[in-house]
């Protein structure tokens, strides 16, 4: 249920990357403060209610997008009649091991690819 409820939840991937880290076969499944720190948080977050838009074609249409060293995350906004911005979907996703060892820039140039691509088929 929190996959298909991610696209409303901010900076996703880097609220559970404690959690999705332990899914690596190479890692031994202990759960452990930062896991269920991770799992109340997100837990907190589905059961609170959202502050998302619908999405207008007619509005001023922004997309923002961010890269840390576990993963990428967009939003789109538009902006509402009073010159405030609403959100109106998240996108996020985990790096991979080779993508984390990106530079900088490239992760960034990469956050511009998933903004555009997952989750945002609205635009």
């Amino acid at each position: 249920m929190a996959n298909y409820l991610a696209r409303f939840v901010p900076n996703y991937s880097d609220i559970l990357f404690p959690l999705t880290s332990m899914l690596s076969n190479k890692v031994t499944f202990v759960w452990e403060a930062p896991q269920e720190a991770a799992f109340q948080k997100l837990k907190k977050i589905l059961s609170s209610d959202p502050v998302l838009m619908i999405f207008d074609p007619g509005k001023e249409t922004t997309v923002t997008t961010d890269a840390s060293s576990h993963g990428l995350g967009a939003t789109i906004c538009q902006k509402q009649a009073d010159g405030r911005r609403s959100v109106i979907a998240y996108a996020s996703r985990t790096l991979t091991p080779t993508e984390s060892r990106y530079a900088q820039i490239e992760k960034e140039a990469l956050a511009v690819a998933c903004g555009d691509a997952k989750n945002l088929e609205i635009i």
